[in-house]
């Protein structure tokens, strides 16, 4: 009966040392706070303009051609898609 007692105040302080571990350094933000998840977006910014999510807008390749570019869920637009000599 007496190591039982022991064994539980033992458990007890392990516990109770664990939960002072979690206090320690909480300035109340929430650690899971989906920064690794994208936020939820209307479409790509372009100018005043904004352009919905899977439209195209017209850019310039390296070479002065014009070409195309997508606006991604991300909220920003893919790599103007430049054939060629665009690069």
């Amino acid at each position: 009966m007496r190591q039982n007692v022991w064994s539980r105040g033992v458990v007890v302080a392990m516990l109770m040392a664990l939960g002072a571990c979690d206090d320690e350094g909480d300035d109340g933000a929430d650690e899971g706070n989906g920064a690794d998840v994208p936020a939820v977006v209307d479409g790509c910014p372009d100018g005043d303009d904004l352009v919905d999510i899977g439209q195209t807008r017209t850019c310039t390749c390296d070479d002065g051609t014009e070409s195309m570019q997508t606006c991604l869920s991300t909220g920003e637009f893919a790599d103007c898609q430049c054939v060629g000599g665009g690069w």
